[in-house]
């Protein structure tokens, strides 16, 4: 399969699967015997083998947050890799010791092994800092300088898109 046929499928992931829970697409996107190895799950540390094993995760994270909805923020892959970073937005349906209904920001990057058009690994990474942080378990400032090779910063970084009138993250100088 080609990259575009593959990236096609990736997107027919979050379109289908992530954004309307319809769980009988994955057997269009995912290969009977596919992989997910992700942090999303952390109640279960093993890889998750196949797609019957796979649906169970998917419903419990809508269940988890009602309305859940993926952008792709950024999609590119290399040969039978398909990388995709998506925002993840959804809310609390009234969980114990947080306001119902709170509105809840996440970051992803999975990286999506394909064969023939279809997923055959998924490993994905969160950012579950957002989640923590909008939940009062992380504080909003550092208090304390973080030094790292050679500069000096506070707060938390987020992952705001640069202002390309500044020249940031364009190729172009900041002059």
């Amino acid at each position: 399969m080609s990259l575009q046929q593959n990236k096609a499928a990736i997107r027919r992931f979050y379109a289908e699967v992530i954004n309307k829970g319809n769980l009988d697409a994955m057997a269009d996107v995912f290969n009977y015997d596919a992989e997910m190895n992700t942090t999303a799950i952390p109640e279960d540390p093993e890889p998750e083998y196949g797609i019957d094993r796979l649906k169970p995760a998917f419903i419990k994270m809508r269940e988890a947050f009602p309305g859940l909805q993926a952008t792709i923020e950024d999609l590119f892959g290399e040969g039978d890799r398909v990388v995709a970073r998506a925002n993840f937005y959804g809310h609390l349906p009234g969980e114990p010791n947080t306001p119902g209904g709170k509105h809840l920001l996440w970051t992803s990057v999975d990286v999506f092994r394909m064969h023939k058009g279809k997923v055959a690994e998924q490993f994905g990474s969160q950012d579950n800092v957002h989640l923590l942080r909008d939940n009062g378990v992380v504080p909003l400032k550092v208090t304390k300088p973080i030094t790292a090779m050679g500069s000096t910063t506070t707060g938390f970084s987020t992952f705001a898109p640069q202002n390309p009138a500044k020249g940031r993250g364009t190729g172009r100088s900041n002059s």
